[in-house]
């Protein structure tokens, strides 16, 4: 097997063809491992990153490919050493391989040895891996000179669908949880000012600040909304992004983006963010009711919850499955005692971090840091305070999603 190493936007634009061509003939491929997820994803991303193209042979079609990212501290803006991960990571929900089936025994263990013998770094961390072919990819890490621990991930879990809507309320749901969701529905849509939008291109950029708005002041700060407010756009611009406004006259209700994966007709619900004071119409539930309906009129197959598990979702008719978490590390000396240093920093990280989480949603921080936000657009327009603004976020970025 060739293994070919891609690191330019350029040279991944000239794969577009071969890799939508795997793609679509890898039953396991998912959308956060397509061309266009991953396009979206390079672009943005402040870490260093790479794809490993596999081929029989020079000149041959290619028939696998594993996009990487490489992460670690600096200083001086030189990285200090390499901390491994999978491609599209943290964003991404799930991570995982793309490769032709005929062609996998020998491509993964292609891919594994070019790991192990090319790339230099102290660890290697596949977190939210969905794909059954893991285990033949770990298969190829010697237990003597590797240490591989795994572990279950978030909980996935996803609908089948039908042909038709009136046929998934019929199958999919029991008598109690289909007579609700028809009230909710109808006791939103019977307010006065009800309207509902959808995401247009004069109306793209309003749409997505107003989701994402809404998303945190339900969760709370969010480090990553920059990057999402960038891969939305992305993926609208490329007719695969689905986002609905709830609206009671000129007041937000609530709103909801999902994708739509046309080569695998799949749907995926991404974020939902609503507006308390309407918490009695259960907007999350009606608004998942229209994700449902649009993904089914589009003739999707699977509606897919991403990360996470709620009763809600199973009395939908949710099946679920596994992801894995796996961090690999060489077990020779100075890596081993480097990765246990890690290890102290990473816990008190955690620790630090789970502080932080409980602390942004409470509601004075919320609303704490949105008079932030807003002073920060009023002086867009001073020389230098907004650039200086920009770069301490894309630090505090950078340090609360790093290892």
């Amino acid at each position: 097997m060739q293994i070919d190493r891609i690191e330019t936007l350029t040279q991944f634009d000239q794969l577009r063809a071969s890799w939508d061509v795997v793609y679509h003939h890898d039953p396991q491929a998912h959308v956060f491992v397509s061309w266009l997820w991953l396009r979206g994803w390079f672009e943005l991303t402040p870490y260093r990153w790479l794809v490993l193209a596999v081929r029989p042979g020079p000149g041959s079609p290619y028939v696998a490919f594993l996009p990487l990212v490489s992460r670690g501290p600096r200083l001086a803006g030189i990285q200090l050493f390499d901390l491994l991960t999978m491609g599209g990571q943290p964003l991404a929900p799930y991570t995982g391989f793309v490769c032709l089936p005929a062609y996998e025994p020998a491509a993964l263990a292609g891919l594994a040895g070019y790991i192990q013998q090319e790339l230099t770094w102290v660890n290697f961390r596949m977190s939210e891996v969905l794909d059954s072919r893991l285990k033949t990819f770990l298969q190829a890490f010697p237990r003597d000179r590797f240490t591989v621990e795994t572990s279950p991930g978030m909980p996935s879990l996803f609908i089948p669908l039908p042909e038709s809507w009136e046929q998934y309320l019929e199958a999919s749901l029991s008598k109690n949880t289909r007579k609700k969701l028809r009230r909710h529905t109808r006791q939103l849509e019977s307010l006065p000012g009800f309207r509902t939008t959808e995401i247009q291109a004069t109306t793209a950029k309003a749409d997505i600040d107003l989701l994402l708005s809404l998303w945190q002041q339900r969760w709370g700060p969010k480090p990553m909304a920059p990057w999402l407010d960038k891969i939305f756009h992305h993926c609208f611009k490329h007719n695969t992004l689905w986002l609905k406004i709830l609206w009671d006259g000129s007041t937000p209700i609530a709103a909801s983006v999902g994708m739509f994966d046309h080569c695998k007709k799949k749907f995926y619900g991404f974020i939902f963010g609503g507006n308390a004071d309407y918490n009695d119409w259960s907007p999350g539930k009606v608004t998942l009711g229209y994700e449902l309906q649009d993904a089914i009129a589009q003739g999707c197959q699977v509606y897919d919850f991403l990360a996470g598990a709620g009763d809600y979702k199973f009395s939908l008719g949710a099946q679920e499955r596994t992801t894995f978490n796996v961090i690999i590390t060489p077990t020779d000396l100075p890596r081993r005692a480097l990765n246990r240093g890690l290890f102290r920093l990473e816990h008190g990280g955690n620790i630090l971090r789970s502080k932080l989480g409980k602390l942004k949603r409470v509601d004075r921080v919320k609303r704490l840091w949105f008079a932030g936000v807003t002073l920060i657009k009023r002086v867009q327009a001073s020389t230098g305070l907004l650039n200086l603004l920009l770069a301490a976020n894309e630090l505090a970025e950078a340090g609360y999603l790093a290892y």
